[in-house]
């Protein structure tokens, strides 16, 4: 576009999107500049995603940007996926699909009913209808409890199960400062009432779980003071009513050992933060105990709710808050005895689900030792031991290196961060711009001009166990073939070794390979299938058969492959291959002797070699 036909303007007066629109039609553009959109408005951006308008700012200083809208991301019902605000520019949207307002009529206040009733009752009788309800009624609402940070176990019942309740819960546990919580004990306002630490809501108290690493910092402790290690009790909440009193009780350790021993102090400061997280009862799951007698004293009371303490960054089973009301203690994790209440890691289903790590059994003993306990009112009960500390992750993280070069069109120097790594279960996003052609994609501040950047890149799907190392150079090429057999040796069982292993030479081949394991299918088996693919399609005179034929799959819907065919003249052509046609060459693999033949190459060449093992089988 001439430069005349942008106004005239730089792409440094475009400081919110760096000329992403410069290719945009004249007239398209000042389509998207003119536009307004009101509160209410349901839009669609140009990354096909719809937002919910909660608020229209006038434009500021760059006005040719278009309005600067703020709203929420909803589904196609308008319903909110989530409540996290998003900010963005009028030039960022394609269309108005929708609105809702306040002021319309919908069927629900036809309803003589609804119109009577208290406005927090709507929502829960709307849905009982089948009404539709307007999105404006549940964000309003989850909008003052932000505000106000309090959140009653009645609004949280009328927000649907899904991503808005999950963040709902998040932001309540970040909201609450743990070392100014004074009550005694604490319990989220959702769960008040389901008789949640009796003893503890009558006489005053708080309840507490700790990792591993407290045990560590108290035998530090212990060391550099020259006690007994095992006098553990410097530490630990033993007594304490409140989480405000207990975490004032750490941090004058803390700051007792700031100056004399600050690697100790710091020990403190990271170990603090590890005990918040897990005593955020937001995230600890209610389970109701269903068995039909009481578990000793201080155990287990039939029909009672407990907590089961866990914590997003660990939610694994780790024990019962019981009767004691003090600590976790493990007790065997029958379902016939359990009933989940509120689970919202899902820990309490995977534990009742076979998968946690406890006790087995109920009942004390009827030794003279047992009876004797049982009399004074004791009970032998285990502690979980675990650690919040994460562990390495062996498949490592996405890196990235600064590269200069010089524009191709105008010889602009250009400061790029590459992606010479990218894993892909941590950064999908990522993934996503292999499959879709985005990835390391730049465009030149000065001219505009937009490419590709050309770099070596290892990809790694931990969730398949899979890695394709893009290369550039026979010598790197070699270097990749060593390291690739050398994980061969590596007895890691979570990490890289023996997963499937790919070299390919291109951004191209390196999107093939990811979008194939981004639909969980066999790359062998695409290669057979694209064998026959590249052939029909000579065969129907549809490309050049003099000239050299590529075939890279693309993706995959409910029915169909999708596969794009090119040759060198430059013809481009999408085919859909039904998925039976998969799954007839994955049988025909399966009961040939290449169905073990695993190469760092897997391309037309080795389709071509497999090929022909099948086929004189088949004779």
């Amino acid at each position: 576009m001439a430069e005349d036909e942008w106004n005239g303007a730089s792409d440094e007066e475009y400081p919110f999107t760096y000329g992403r629109y410069r290719s945009l039609p004249t007239e398209e553009l000042r389509r998207r500049q003119d536009a307004r959109y009101r509160t209410w408005d349901v839009v669609r951006r140009d990354d096909d995603k719809l937002y919910f308008i909660t608020r229209e700012e006038d434009p500021v200083e760059w006005e040719h940007e278009g309005c600067f809208l703020e709203g929420i991301k909803c589904d196609a019902e308008y319903r909110p996926i989530g409540c996290v605000l998003a900010t963005f520019t009028g030039l960022s949207v394609i269309e108005k699909v929708g609105h809702v307002s306040k002021d319309e009529v919908p069927q629900w206040e036809e309803d003589p009913v609804a119109r009577s009733m208290p406005a927090r009752d709507l929502p829960a009788y709307i849905r009982s209808k089948g009404y539709r309800p307007p999105l404006w009624m549940v964000w309003m609402d989850v909008e003052n409890f932000l505000r106000n940070g309090e959140l009653t176990r009645k609004l949280y019942e009328e927000v649907p199960p899904g991503q808005l309740r999950e963040d709902i819960r998040c932001a309540v546990a970040h909201s609450k400062d743990q070392e100014r919580i004074t009550d005694s004990p604490y319990i989220p306002e959702w769960q008040v009432g389901l008789g949640l630490l009796p003893r503890s809501s009558k006489d005053g108290g708080e309840v507490f779980v700790w990792p591993q690493e407290l045990d560590v910092l108290e035998d530090m402790v212990a060391e550099r003071e020259g006690a007994p290690k095992d006098n553990k009790t410097r530490l630990y909440p033993s007594r304490c009513k409140s989480y405000a009193e207990y975490f004032s009780r750490l941090r004058r350790y803390e700051r007792g050992y700031r100056e004399s021993d600050p690697d100790l102090a710091d020990a403190f400061e990271t170990v603090i933060d590890l005990v918040k997280d897990a005593n955020h009862k937001e995230w600890w799951s209610v389970v109701r105990y269903t068995g039909r007698k009481e578990i000793g004293p201080n155990g287990l009371t039939p029909q009672r709710c407990y907590y089961w303490p866990c914590s997003p960054e660990h939610p694994e089973y780790e024990g019962v808050i019981d009767d004691e009301e003090f600590t976790s203690y493990l007790y065997p994790c029958d379902p016939s005895r359990w009933e989940i209440v509120d689970d919202p890691t899902g820990m309490a289903a995977r534990a009742l689900g076979g998968e946690a790590e406890t006790v087995d059994f109920w009942e004390m003993g009827d030794t003279e030792l047992d009876v004797w306990a049982h009399q004074r009112g004791l009970r032998a009960k285990r502690k979980g031991s675990y650690s919040m500390l994460p562990k390495e992750d062996p498949w490592g993280e996405s890196e990235r290196d600064g590269v200069e070069f010089a524009c191709p069109e105008c010889g602009t120097q250009i400061a790029f961060d590459a992606w010479t790594k990218v894993n892909g279960r941590d950064d999908p996003k990522v993934a996503e711009g292999i499959v879709d052609g985005s990835f390391c994609e730049f465009t030149c501040p000065t001219c505009g001009y937009t490419a590709h950047l050309s770099h070596p890149c290892l990809y790694l799907d931990p969730i398949h166990r899979a890695c394709v190392y893009s290369v550039q150079g026979d010598q790197m090429r070699q270097g990749v073939e060593n390291l690739f057999e050398g994980l061969e040796d590596d007895d890691g069982i979570d990490g890289p070794s023996g997963s499937v292993r790919r070299i390919v030479f291109s951004r191209e081949e390196l999107a093939d390979k990811v979008a194939a394991l981004s639909a969980g299918l066999d790359d062998r088996v695409l290669e057979l299938l694209k064998l026959g693919i590249a052939g029909q399609a000579m065969l129907e005179n549809k490309v050049d058969s003099q000239s050299e034929c590529t075939v890279l799959f693309k993706g995959a819907n409910l029915d169909d492959l999708v596969f794009e065919i090119d040759d060198e003249t430059g013809v481009s052509l999408i085919a859909g291959i039904p998925r039976g046609a998969y799954e007839l060459y994955v049988r025909r693999l399966g009961n040939s002797a290449a169905s073990d033949m695993q190469s760092f190459y897997v391309n037309r060449e080795w389709a071509k070699t497999v090929a022909g093992i099948m086929d004189k089988e088949a004779r």
